[in-house]
């Protein structure tokens, strides 16, 4: 026993290294658990137009040229055949107004002889198969009468009917306002020569 007044001793800690005590159960206390250090933060977000390489195939630039060219081609065939058509169709037209000048042509040389009265000259503008068809007599009696003096006349356009022939609408109009309407055929005649174009002549008429 101390004495009074003396200081207590000094208290006994156990060595460095060695548990103050065992845990329930006997075994050793084990030391405290290691201390990791800070969490690491995550990498940040590639920028934009950052792109990992093989992120996706590469592409073969022998496709896209090949596409283009497709895309070409097509553009020029379509561009190709609006233009055949356009000149097709102008080729059509130019034909079919060549056509209409002949006719109109041949059917006013027709009417102005039988206008003038020279019959013989209207009959012989006539295409052969028409002259065998009828008379000079037949003809001049029945243009008499379609044509009387004073007779006025009217051309259309060209026209054809359901089978084919050509033929040029003719309005007649004579005294009192008395119209008749007169259809001439047409034929096509052949060049007399190279420096002559083909023209046109009469080859029948149709009355009612």
């Amino acid at each position: 026993m101390s004495t009074m007044g003396s200081p207590p001793p000094p208290p006994q800690y156990p060595p460095a290294g060695t548990s103050m005590g065992s845990p329930v159960g006997g075994s050793p206390m084990a030391g405290p658990p290691p201390v990791s250090g800070p969490p690491a933060s995550p990498s940040p977000p590639r920028g934009p137009g950052v792109r990992a390489p093989f992120l996706a195939p590469p592409k073969d630039r022998n496709n896209t040229r090949l596409a283009v060219t497709i895309v070409v081609g097509v553009v020029v065939l379509a561009l190709c055949g609006i233009g055949a058509l356009f000149g097709l169709g102008g080729l059509l037209s130019w034909f079919e107004r060549d056509m209409n000048d002949k006719a109109q042509v041949a059917a006013t040389a027709f009417l102005g002889e039988i206008e003038a009265g020279d019959f013989d000259g209207a009959y012989q503008s006539m295409c052969p198969e028409a002259r065998d068809a009828v008379s000079p007599q037949v003809f001049q009696s029945e243009w008499v009468l379609l044509f009387p003096p004073g007779t006025k006349y009217g051309l259309d356009r060209l026209s054809y009917d359901e089978d084919g022939n050509q033929f040029v609408p003719v309005v007649l109009t004579g005294g009192a306002e008395q119209k008749r309407s007169v259809d001439l055929h047409m034929k096509s005649e052949p060049a007399e020569s190279e420096d002559d174009q083909a023209g046109m002549s009469v080859c029948g008429w149709v009355a009612y």
